[in-house]
């Protein structure tokens, strides 16, 4: 059974080297690669669609949002997210936008195919890279290495979940009336506790926690 898709990024390399990947497999035909979410409507308005390639940044209308009218518009279509977005929160936007799959942009050729076919048939698929499943077993095994939430002062509890919604140093200086520097201070001293590097980490550690 012929699988017709979308491949949906506004960068033309990308685009193309998925192009090239899929170019061979017999079962699946690229019927349009468009740049952005309206291109995207126009698109399966003007063909049947089984599969979407979704990137999540795109300009115009981006990939979530494009996946809710997908999702309300034509439930036949299925949507995978393929990104570079390796986060619980952008993960969380396009499951609850109705989309069947999850991809980093550094999927193998398998695996995409694989993400294919099974998100064809109604079946889902998610990076393990970014499954919130994955990230708890992670943080399971790093907690026996690293501290614990309670390790944390009461200040540094308050940035972390501060962080976890979303808020810029700018917006959480402002919030508790320190100064910008306090917060990158504490900022610096959660990611020496916890383990991790950057504040996407930090974001995925206080998710792995239940705080958001």
């Amino acid at each position: 059974m012929l699988i017709n898709i979308i491949i949906a990024d506004d960068h033309a390399l990308f685009s193309e080297g998925v192009q090239a990947a899929l170019q061979h497999e017999k079962d699946i035909k690229i019927v349009e690669i468009a740049t952005n979410g309206n291109e995207v409507l126009k698109a399966c308005a003007q063909n049947e669609v089984d599969v979407i390639l979704m990137d999540i940044g795109m300009p115009i209308l981006d990939g979530v949002e494009t996946t809710k009218i997908i999702s309300a518009q034509y439930p036949k279509t299925k949507v995978i997210a393929l990104t570079m977005y390796d986060d619980i929160v952008n993960l969380n936007k396009m499951i609850s936008a109705g989309a069947y799959g999850y991809l980093l942009k550094s999927v193998d050729k398998e695996e995409l195919c694989f993400a294919i076919r099974k998100v064809k048939k109604g079946e889902k698929h998610f990076s393990t890279a970014v499954t919130l499943e994955n990230v708890l077993e992670k943080k399971k095994k790093k907690l026996k290495e690293t501290y614990f939430l309670e390790d944390l002062s009461s200040r540094e509890r308050e940035i972390l979940m501060q962080l976890a919604r979303g808020k810029t140093s700018n917006d959480i200086a402002k919030d508790l009336h320190i100064s910008i520097r306090t917060v990158e201070t504490h900022r610096a001293n959660i990611m020496k506790k916890v383990g991790v590097h950057n504040t996407s980490g930090l974001v995925r550690y206080a998710y792995s926690i239940g705080i958001s």
